[in-house]
């Protein structure tokens, strides 16, 4: 749902942000070891990837309860 997605535009329900939120939860451990691939001389950058996917799981999981992420 995430992937075809406007960045710069529109809304996610409480019910696609339920679905992403577990699949962000799901997915950390893949996340994580995409970062140390890819970043493990660069602990700000990982560090910012990290802070980022993190934001995301909590707003999804925010908006699962009868709210929404909006896209500016």
């Amino acid at each position: 749902e995430l992937i075809d997605f406007s960045d710069c535009d529109g809304i996610i329900g409480p019910e696609v942000s339920e679905k992403l939120h577990s699949d962000f939860e799901t997915n950390r451990p893949n996340m994580i070891k995409y970062c140390l691939d890819n970043f493990i001389n660069d602990d700000i950058a990982y560090d910012n990837v990290m802070e980022i996917y993190d934001d995301f799981t909590k707003a999804f999981k925010l908006a699962s309860k009868d709210g929404l992420v909006l896209f500016t």
